[in-house]
């Protein structure tokens, strides 16, 4: 992600890093709402954009993978400065889990 990357080369002389985080696909309220809906409309959005919520992410579980990033050292997360890191595949890394113990793949 190119401000990543750009906010990195600039960040670096203070020591700050600076990632650019994706998410998979995340079970928002608003998803769930659609989801779940009566409504052939919203139903048919879901379909339309082949979003399928087996294996969503939560908000809960994009939080506890930045936290575990905020665990590593310094030296390790000006290595990782200016890079894309997905969710999925951080949790993996630090055994991050969702909710309900559920590890989702990584997109």
């Amino acid at each position: 992600d190119r401000m990543a990357a750009d906010m990195s080369v600039e960040l670096r002389p203070y020591e700050v890093s600076a990632i650019s985080l994706w998410p998979g696909i995340v079970s928002t309220e608003a998803m769930l709402a659609m989801a779940s809906s009566d409504n052939p409309d919203e139903r048919g959005l879901m379909k339309a954009s082949f979003v399928d919520l087996y294996g969503a992410e939560t908000p809960l579980y994009v939080g506890r993978t930045l936290a575990a990033m905020a665990g590593l050292s310094q030296s390790e997360l000006i290595k990782r400065s200016g890079t894309v890191q997905l969710c999925g595949e951080l949790g993996q890394e630090f055994g991050v889990t969702d909710e309900e113990g559920n590890s989702p793949a990584s997109f």
